[in-house]
């Protein structure tokens, strides 16, 4: 036997000595290197891994031993005390795939395989204004057990379809949650580990936890927050008053808890230093967040880890799932038949596989791309605050991709429509013999909830709409496909429910198309952007025109119709202004520009005609908009700019307030929709 073969087999029988007890049975690579034996959880072993217990045991052991020698009694390392942490063993640390995204930064590798002594030697509780925020928190927020139970009912009942590899890092990060917050509150942290009856301890100990600078505790327990606001969210109030999951003892007090626990967890993360460093518990809680957010304003279905990967993956060019969602497509498309209960199942088991393999794959990226993750952060966090964030993200939610977002909506509840699935309505813009196929049965479809149907085909074609850039001007082919849903013709027997899903269509494209435009439009010295509106705004008209040929009820849409004048709003503020410059108004074509107003505003007065007594406001709001509509179909030519005084005889008038008054009419009338 050769020197390296022995050497091998030492090495080997060196690394069963010191493996788990199941591990060592199996014959299988332990990760017992790392505190809980990943390796077991990853297989499903966890409740017979003996590796934790032992490293729990060893840890106290130190603690006791150390206590001794001091003349004290025990303290825990984990208090941030005058104590230095146990030293860790010299084997290199290996990071594995399911634990790399919180601890790769903690303990770092170094020439002897041990922790970085700065990193290790950072006291928990340094930053006085985190302890203090803890504290305020601990007054609303329940104990740190509590909060496992809350994640063990977001696992087993809100999101059942969770993959393997997500539960433990979700396990892992509360973890290490747990050991941050009664670090912080100085409290034992054996006083709140629940054990299981196999044994398993939910809240493991985690030995890097008091290394983690107030920067990062800050994003972790923001994290933390973040999934118990989420539980509460969808847990029956009279549940989370039985668990005492909050203080508190009516579902008002309840509702404000959410509200303050999510504004605490804000301010954690505002104050953190996730777009210097950004890790995993920045991207969940982000997530957690908007997840929470969009469910609550939207009423949206999607689970938090899809949306993780997903919205990630893209962000940072990660096109290995791109292509795995291309390779489905064309498989389904080359099978051309539809799901079976036995395809379904297989395609479930199929993408818990990818998403395994998926997590292996992102890790060293996510090590590899801090600029890009830094960069993203920031770009998620500004959609996070600002108002346009709901469509665009309550899109997200729902498709990011269509094959991913369609399964696991799929698994998690029935379809809205029995004979469509999610992933035809995202195909209903299709071109082609295909989306002719889509098209055809969605016609035949007539049943279904309409609030359902409204909400999903309102995120389907939003989501179209949504790739424009700002001040793009509105892509025509897509409203052409969108409109070949309307027969030629009108349809006095449609049915409710399909009634609602084209109104629904409609007023997504005009929401989207519209409010961008007038912005641009009014503000002084953007006349070259003009032409980006005007091609809003006539898209819009030609909604109107197409809708009236098709006799959609117009009229039940308040909001679109408020578009509609602001679309007409546009179509005079160029009229008025007649830009200086002849090529803009060579391109704008105003003659075209000054027919499509008139006839927008025909359909206006015709509106307010018939409903001006359920809306008054707009009564006022249209005079107004005659008005100027009738000086910018004036013969005489106007030479001064679009803002300056206008000089009428009898009358001095100030455009700018004219547009301003007129704007706060619309919204006060666009409240009732």
């Amino acid at each position: 036997m050769s020197e390296s073969v022995q050497v091998q087999g030492e090495a080997a029988k060196h690394a069963r000595k010191h493996a788990c007890d199941e591990c060592r049975t199996r014959k299988i690579k332990c990760d017992a290197v790392r505190p809980a034996c990943l390796s077991c959880l990853s297989r499903g072993l966890g409740a017979t891994c003996t590796y934790k217990a032992k490293v729990i045991a060893r840890t106290e052991g130190h603690q006791k031993k150390r206590a001794r020698l001091e003349g004290g009694e025990r303290i825990p390392f984990t208090t941030g005390g005058d104590h230095a942490p146990p030293s860790l063993p010299r084997r290199p640390i290996r990071v594995n795939a399911f634990d790399a995204f919180g601890n790769a930064h903690v303990m770092r590798r170094t020439t002897r395989g041990a922790a970085d002594k700065q990193a290790s030697t950072l006291p928990s509780s340094s930053d006085p204004g985190l302890a203090s925020q803890v504290y305020a928190v601990a007054e609303m927020c329940p104990q740190p057990d509590k909060i496992f139970e809350a994640m063990e009912f977001y696992i087993d009942r809100v999101e059942p379809t969770v993959a393997l590899f997500n539960t433990v890092l979700l396990r892992h990060h509360m973890g290490l949650f747990v050991d941050v917050i009664t670090s912080i509150l100085s409290k034992p942290l054996r006083a709140v580990l629940e054990v299981d009856e196999d044994g398993d301890r939910r809240g493991r100990t985690a030995p890097g936890a008091s290394s983690i600078s107030p920067p990062r505790q800050r994003v972790l327990i923001a994290m933390g927050l973040s999934l118990l606001v989420l539980v509460l969210h969808h847990m029956p109030v009279s549940e989370v008053i039985a668990r005492q999951l909050v203080e508190c003892d009516t579902p008002e007090e309840v509702v404000l808890s959410q509200a303050s626990l999510h504004d605490a967890a804000m301010s954690m993360l505002q104050q953190s230093d996730y777009l210097q460093q950004p890790s995993l518990w920045t991207l969940q809680t982000i997530a957690l967040m908007r997840l929470y957010w969009f469910e609550r304003m939207l009423f949206s279905h999607c689970t938090v880890w899809n949306l993780t990967a997903i919205r990630l993956g893209h962000s940072m060019g990660i096109d290995r799932l791109g292509s795995l969602l291309d390779d489905l497509d064309k498989e389904e498309e080359r099978a051309n038949v539809s799901h079976t209960e036995e395809q379904d199942k297989k395609d479930s088991e199929h993408w818990l596989e990818v998403m395994r393999g998926w997590a292996s794959v992102w890790v060293p990226r996510f090590e590899e791309q801090d600029l890009a993750l830094r960069e993203l952060g920031r770009r998620v966090w500004c959609n996070l605050v600002t108002a346009d964030c709901i469509l665009n993200s309550h899109v997200d939610c729902f498709f990011a991709t269509p094959s991913v977002g369609a399964k696991v909506h799929r698994m998690q509840t029935k379809p809205p429509w029995p004979g469509i699935g999610d992933e035809d309505v995202f195909l209903l813009q299709e071109p082609g013999e295909r989306g002719d196929r889509l098209r055809a049965r969605a016609r035949q479809t007539t049943h279904g909830s309409s609030h359902e149907s409204g909400l999903l085909a309102s995120a389907q074609f939003t989501r179209q709409i949504a790739e424009r850039a700002p001040g793009e001007p509105f892509d025509r082919p897509r409203l052409d496909r969108l409109l070949t849903l309307l027969p030629d013709g009108p349809m006095p027997n449609l049915d409710d429910d399909r009634r609602l899903f084209l109104e629904w269509c409609i007023h997504s494209v005009i929401l989207r198309s519209g409010l961008p435009g007038l912005t641009t439009a009014l503000k002084p010295g953007k006349s070259v952007l003009l032409k980006t509106c005007t091609s809003s705004a006539l898209g819009l008209v030609d909604v109107r025109r197409r809708m009236e040929r098709s006799g959609l009820p117009w009229r039940r849409l308040i909001l679109a119709r408020t578009v509609l004048f602001q679309a007409v709003l546009v179509l005079v503020a160029v009229l008025l202004e007649k830009p200086a410059d002849s090529t803009i108004a060579r391109d704008l074509d105003l003659g075209r520009m000054r027919a499509e107003a008139d006839e927008a505003m025909g359909h206006l007065r015709h509106d307010i005609d018939v409903t001006g007594k359920r809306n008054p406001v707009e009564l006022p709001a249209l005079e107004a908009l005659e008005k100027l509509y009738g000086r910018a179909v004036a013969p005489t030519p106007r030479q001064d700019s679009l803002f300056e005084q206008l000089e009428i005889p009898g009358e001095s008038v100030d455009y700018e307030e004219d547009v301003q008054w007129l704007l706060s009419l619309l919204w006060q009338g666009s409240g009732d929709h």
